[in-house]
């Protein structure tokens, strides 16, 4: 890489993401490898066998949503005497009689009926008032269960726990699935993971480059039939110029609010581009670009473009789940039981696509290959 392009703030910060992500992922990978190998090695019968440490009530992380309702036992009530009597096998006049004398512990009004009632079970009225439900209401025995997540509480420092390590590890893997499934179901996360953020970054690379073009050429925020139509009213600049005391503000508020418009009208990426051709006249299309995948060389246009941000648009609000008319549209996508599938192959080319198109757009700024004026 020129050192012309990559001194370009934005695609410097790009590339600095980039490498981020790459090194994630590769090393990643290679921790996924290793696992393999370990679960080849140490059979799951064996290592199910190992039961490592329970983490402490003070440990334990969860939310609304982690707790689940079992069963409900009703643990204490209010009867009437009759019932008392039906529970009991026993005659009325006798509850009766034992209610008179205090033999059956304390009795109370109920709210609404206003008849005498008791306390169910028996074994409970011998505890302190206090403890009872209210007259006319019950209480119940909820059995709940939990699903929370600790940090597991290993010193990966002390060489003396490696073997402990090892084994929790080891069977926490092996319940996913067998070793062959569980690299593979690894890997296809990841790849989902890292797609996502490489499509984040460069969102971010395309804001970023046109601030600094706006930043440079002011006056280009005049130009264009959008920049014709009132759209700032004088309440408008009194705010975003900090009460008429920075042009700088004003400028940076009219930026962000040509961006937002961009986005609206042009879904994102796309419309980030758009804006970058219409206001600033590339002599380069940023859509054409080249890439080697595996060793032979491929050519991008728009509709490469389109296809990322459409699995992306997929994954984040249809959870991958794909239609036959969206197999069809895009016939280069991996799809594996309507599941969109970001394997090595599309991983790999989809990260060049969009490394490619912003290093051309970088190019095209630092090489001033655009209409400055």
């Amino acid at each position: 890489m020129d050192k012309k392009t990559k001194s370009f703030f934005p695609y410097e910060k790009f590339r600095n993401h980039l490498k981020g992500i790459e090194e994630f992922e590769s090393l990643s990978i290679l921790s996924y490898g290793l696992t393999q190998q370990l679960l080849f090695k140490f059979p799951k019968k064996e290592v199910l066998a190992f039961s490592p440490p329970k983490p402490e009530k003070n440990q334990l992380s969860y939310g609304m949503g982690d707790v689940k309702a079992e069963s409900a036992e009703m643990s204490c009530e209010w009867i009437s005497l009759k019932e008392c009597a039906n529970r009991t096998g026993r005659s009325i006049n006798e509850i009766i009689n034992e209610a008179s004398k205090g033999l059956i512990g304390p009795i109370q009004k109920h709210p609404e009926t206003g008849e005498d009632i008791v306390v169910w079970p028996p074994e409970k009225r011998s505890i302190p008032p206090e403890q009872l439900p209210e007259p006319g209401k019950k209480t119940f025995k909820v059995k709940v269960s939990i699903t929370a997540i600790t940090t597991i509480g290993l010193d990966n420092e002390n060489l003396d726990n490696f073997e402990q390590i090892q084994k929790t590890y080891l069977r926490s893997a092996h319940s996913i699935g067998k070793p062959e499934e569980v690299t593979d179901r690894a890997k296809e996360m990841l790849y989902r993971s890292c797609f996502l953020l490489r499509w984040t970054i460069f969102e971010e690379f395309l804001r970023n480059s046109i601030h600094e073009l706006f930043r440079i050429h002011p006056r280009k925020l005049a130009y264009g039939n959008s920049a014709k139509k009132p759209s700032v009213s004088y309440e408008d600049i009194m705010n975003l110029s900090a009460e008429f005391t920075s042009v700088d503000s004003l400028r940076e508020a009219i930026i962000r609010r040509q961006i937002e418009q961009s986005e609206a009208e042009g879904q994102s990426v796309h419309g980030l581009i758009n804006l970058l051709k219409l206001k600033f006249g590339f002599y380069q299309d940023p859509y054409k670009i080249w890439y080697v995948l595996n060793g032979q060389k491929y050519e991008s246009d728009y509709n490469s473009l389109l296809e990322i941000k459409e699995v992306r648009n997929n994954i984040v609000h249809n959870g991958g789940l794909v239609t036959d008319e969206f197999a069809k549209q895009f016939p280069n996508v991996p799809i594996r039981d309507y599941q969109i599938i970001i394997n090595d192959t599309y991983n790999m080319k989809t990260q060049l696509i969009i490394a490619s198109i912003a290093y051309n757009i970088a190019y095209s700024i630092t090489r001033g290959k655009y209409q400055r004026e």
